[in-house]
């Protein structure tokens, strides 16, 4: 236990350090961040010219065929990512036959439902029928 603390002690102290470095460090450059820096110093070092003759050439980049198969690799890549997305959501979660198919069975109580909603519907109709017959 006594050397853990002193770890974390030795690890603040290094930290507090190493902040008060740099902060004397910026704090010496100037007061005003915004100023121009200085020029750079001229380098007078002779500079030596070589006479051998070395061929240059240009490099242009990607060649057509190298950007056509990087373009197709990406396609691959996310086909790839898509195919096995899907395939992990139907492992998760199957679905029936039926229910790809369309066919969509009510359960008793969504009949029983259905059927006073048919009631109510024909009801609340005949009542409107007899208001407008009674104007």
């Amino acid at each position: 236990m006594r050397s853990l603390l002193s770890r974390i002690l030795v690890v603040g102290c290094l930290a507090l350090l190493t902040t008060g470095a740099c902060a004397g460090v910026a704090g010496a450059q100037g007061a005003n961040p915004f100023t121009p820096l200085p020029p750079a110093p001229v380098d007078t070092s002779t500079l030596q010219t070589s006479t051998s003759t070395s061929t240059t050439t240009t490099d242009d980049g990607l060649e057509r065929w190298q950007e056509v198969l990087i373009f197709l690799a990406g396609i691959a890549l996310l086909t790839g990512i898509g195919v096995a997305i899907v395939g992990d959501a139907k492992r998760k979660a199957p679905v029936s036959e039926a229910e790809l198919e369309g066919a969509h069975k009510p359960s008793p109580a969504g009949a029983r439902k259905a059927q006073s909603k048919a009631k109510n519907r024909k009801k609340a109709k005949a009542q409107r029928q007899a208001r407008k017959h009674n104007r």
